[in-house]
């Protein structure tokens, strides 16, 4: 038998808020507190107040932390007599996760494809000219299994600590859940024997870039299930030909 861990981390910074307002630079010569501008980031509502002491801005206080902001605004402080104070928003990322962690599986076959590629840019030489040299691998994991519905098959983070789950509800997790939905999405996968311990065998980070699910039979119903996991592995080099080098 043997388990398998898939992990799905997404962050997400739309419709996230500002976390908070950092002083990068007290500025000179302020008889009262500034305001604070936050403009532009895709969102709105952000809002902080400075304090002021001895001439300088000494702290920038969120008051509202707004919505909608899918990258950091720019922080402006203006007025109150003096100059050069300056602040930098501090963002707050939406961070989900989805692990499918599935035990006693009788019936997984893996495969791994591992192609390896090498190019130049520019392809010609030239006088004078960059020259990139890029050397990279790709593994493609595939990975295929088979619940049938009438089995007991014990699965961990699905829906809680160890639930049992009937083959329908793992293929909706796999589809509605575990389903790329852009490119903040993440995957963890590790393949480990089911004889306990943490540490898995055979781990990647990657790209989940395929699910596919086959449903056949109806008194039990089975599902075979096949996700392939793209790793890309890319090691570049610079260098700077001269006028002597190309001839």
């Amino acid at each position: 038998m043997a388990e398998i861990i898939i992990r799905k981390i997404t962050s997400n910074l739309t419709n996230s808020r500002v976390h908070d307002v950092t002083k990068t630079n007290g500025g000179s010569s302020y008889t009262s507190p500034p305001t604070v501008v936050f403009s532009g980031g895709g969102g709105t509502g952000a809002k902080a107040t400075a304090t002021v002491s001895s001439g300088s801005v000494t702290d920038l206080v969120m008051d509202d932390q707004g919505i909608g902001y899918t990258s950091a605004p720019t922080v402006t402080i203006t007025g109150g007599g003096g100059t050069g104070a300056t602040g930098e928003a501090v963002m707050s990322t939406n961070i989900s996760t989805f692990t499918y962690h599935v035990k006693n599986l009788t019936d997984l076959n893996f495969v791994l494809d591992q192609p390896f590629s090498k190019f130049t840019l520019p392809q010609m030489s030239a006088a004078s000219a960059i020259t990139m040299k890029v050397e990279g691998s790709s593994e493609f994991i595939d990975l295929t299994w088979t619940l049938i519905d009438e089995d007991s098959t014990v699965v961990d983070e699905l829906t809680g600590n160890n639930a049992v789950e009937t083959a329908d509800e793992q293929m909706k997790f796999l589809l509605n859940d575990l389903a790329s939905t852009g490119i903040e999405d993440k995957y963890q996968f590790k393949l480990m024997p089911s004889t306990g311990g943490s540490k898995g065998f055979f781990e990647r980070s990657g790209a989940c870039t395929k699910i596919q699910i086959n449903k056949s039979g109806s008194t039990p119903v089975t599902y075979t299930a096949t996700i392939q996991f793209t790793v890309g592995n890319v090691i570049s080099t610079v260098e700077e030909s001269s006028a002597s080098d190309a001839e």
